[in-house]
């Protein structure tokens, strides 16, 4: 489901402490880079994304981005980007009494 109203919000090492809060694109895609972090001269900056949201499920759906957004801050990264991730199956309860996996 979309997000109504959306926000990224900052913080500095606690919760108490918001540093910068930015407004979400409103947007029929489901899948979205919003900000990228990087460390350039021993400091670290956030960068907000304005790119339009994708249709998608998972941020696998935006890999190709992913990889675009990478080569903004690394022009030397490949342009296709290979990942892979140990996923574990969980059991879950619910509501109705059932288990399910």
């Amino acid at each position: 489901q979309d997000v109504a109203n959306g926000k990224i919000h900052i913080f500095e090492e606690s919760k108490g402490i918001e540093m910068a809060r930015y407004d979400m694109e409103q947007s029929n895609g489901a899948v979205d880079v919003v900000a990228a972090m990087f460390c350039q001269s021993q400091r670290w900056y956030l960068r907000i994304i304005d790119e339009p949201a994708q249709q998608g499920n998972h941020f696998m759906d935006v890999l190709p981005l992913i990889a675009e957004v990478v080569r903004v801050f690394n022009p030397s990264a490949p342009k296709r980007q290979k990942v892979a991730f140990a996923m574990d199956k969980v059991t879950c309860w619910t509501s109705q009494g059932s288990l399910t996996r």
